[in-house]
């Protein structure tokens, strides 16, 4: 208690104010001591290792490292053996110029590794872990895996690239589930792009791959989903084995030797409804002239009328026409006929429209280069043009399309002046009425007369008369 003169009391006895000075002092030293051992466990808790500055390997750095800590890797190259065996965060200072020249062992969860190149050795391995991320990161030139998983869950592999590795670009083996494994660029691997194995419930989303032996390998695995990947001159797009149940769609599976073998696997969904549509098949040799659920209604819809068809267990019930968010410009081709002399009929209907990664760009504009100095520009694809003379024309046509993407095609066309026969007095294919209006015009008539017309003179006898209308009559409606 504080009695009325400002001492304290303990238990009725006042302390002398030189104790209550001495007490006060000693409960500030305390909250400070506390307060500073605060401050510095918070400081701790994010610190910043640099390599070579602190540390002349990464290896070193890791084993100072506290649980949270970055180990920062300046550029250059560091040949060693990386193991990984804390939750801490592994960043280099530019993928490109950061180098590790051997492997990196993740054998922690909650492990972070970034911005580095990992050449040669065994490349990236994640072993019983969960939360890992592997993001914006070179493997090449492994002599394993670029990077591989091996019962990891809960991880992300994300924008990276590999290549050059013997085995797969990435592998998920042994029980390595709900992963994430997207926007990566695969190329140019022995083996597997992406390999899926004893797995499930991963996502594999808008990766490239290209040029290896196998894009996708799925094998007993299921309840895994592809989407939104290209896969593009490997030796086989995609192979799925003893794998049930994995869903993919908007995929891209284009000029690979052989587009898919499904040994063993049934019930794996193939595409995402109508109208989202399936995958792209290069081989895909069907057609789109109709739309609808049941492909029925007349009017395209960039997906195909017909299903493509795997094995009698598997089939992409709505094939895309066009790879799934591509843009793609019109293409221009025309046909031409001689329809009177000198007279040619072009038809553009042929062109095809442009595609805006949705749905179709219709052709806007028909600009039409005749190759004799005339040009126009009309919004109808059928158009008739008369030459002067006989001769081989270059025509150009470029279309274009409600995107303002444009295509053109040249092709020569042959203009000849067309002899038709005596009867079709006017020229023009014809033996109608208009060749016996002339005619009538004409009758009776001889050469040297003003009105004589030597083409109605059909018999060519110097007089135009009955003889010349039964030879008209004859061939009329010719």
């Amino acid at each position: 208690m504080i009695s009325a003169d400002g001492l304290f009391n303990i238990r009725g006895r006042a302390l002398p104010k030189i104790a209550v000075s001495i007490l006060m002092l000693a409960l500030l030293l305390v909250s400070a001591l506390v307060f500073g051992l605060g401050i510095q466990q918070a400081g701790s808790e994010s610190a910043t290792i640099t390599v070579p500055d602190d540390y002349p390997t990464i290896q070193e750095a890791i084993n100072s490292a506290n649980e949270g800590d970055t180990i920062f890797v300046r550029n250059g190259t560091y040949s060693e053996v990386v193991t990984v065996n804390k939750p801490v965060s592994l960043v280099g200072e530019d993928p490109n110029s950061t180098i590790i020249n051997g492997t990196v062992l993740i054998e922690s969860s909650n492990v972070e590794v970034a911005r580095l190149c990992i050449e040669g050795g065994q490349g990236i391995s994640l072993g019983n872990v969960k939360g890992c991320v592997v993001n914006n990161t070179i493997s090449r030139g492994s002599h394993s895996f670029g990077v591989s998983l091996s019962n990891a869950s809960d991880s992300q592999i994300s924008f990276c690239e590999m290549y050059s590795n013997f085995y797969d670009g990435i592998c998920l083996d042994h029980v390595s589930n709900n992963n994430t494994i997207s926007y990566n660029d695969i190329h140019d691997v022995n083996r597997d792009g992406i390999g899926i194995h004893q797995s499930t419930l991963n996502t594999v989303e808008a990766n490239r791959i290209v040029s290896v032996g196998i894009g996708l390998h799925i094998r007993y695995s299921n309840g895994n989903t592809a989407r939104k990947n290209n896969v593009t001159g490997c030796y086989t797009g995609i192979w799925m084995e003893h794998s049930t149940l994995n869903r993919l769609h908007h995929n891209s599976f284009a000029d690979n030797t052989i587009s898919t073998s499904v040994p063993d696997s049934a019930n794996n969904i193939w595409d995402d409804g109508y109208p989202s549509g399936g995958n792209y098949w290069s081989d895909y040799d069907g057609i789109d002239f109709y739309h609808g659920s049941y492909q029925n209604e007349t009017g395209s819809d960039g997906i195909g009328d017909t299903p493509y068809v795997i094995d009698s267990s598997n089939q992409d019930s709505f094939p895309l026409i066009h790879p799934y968010g591509s843009v793609c410009a019109p293409t221009a081709n025309f046909t031409w006929t001689p329809i009177a002399n000198l007279t040619i009929r072009f038809d553009a209907s042929i062109s095809l429209p442009g595609w805006n990664g949705t749905g179709y760009a219709p052709i806007q504009t028909y600009a039409w280069d005749f190759g004799d100095g005339n040009l126009t520009t009309v919004s109808y694809p059928i158009i008739d043009h008369k030459y002067a003379t006989s001769d081989d024309y270059s025509v150009t046509l470029t279309v274009e399309d409600s995107q303002h993407l444009q295509d053109s095609i040249t092709q020569t066309v042959h203009v000849v002046l067309i002899q038709y026969p005596g009867w079709d007095i006017n020229q023009d294919g014809y033996t109608n009425a208009k060749d016996a209006v002339i005619l009538g015009s004409h009758f009776g008539t001889q050469t040297g007369d003003p009105a004589y017309l030597e083409a109605a003179d059909i018999n060519q006898d110097g007089f135009i008369n009955a003889k010349d209308a039964v030879i008209l009559g004859t061939h009329f409606g010719e």
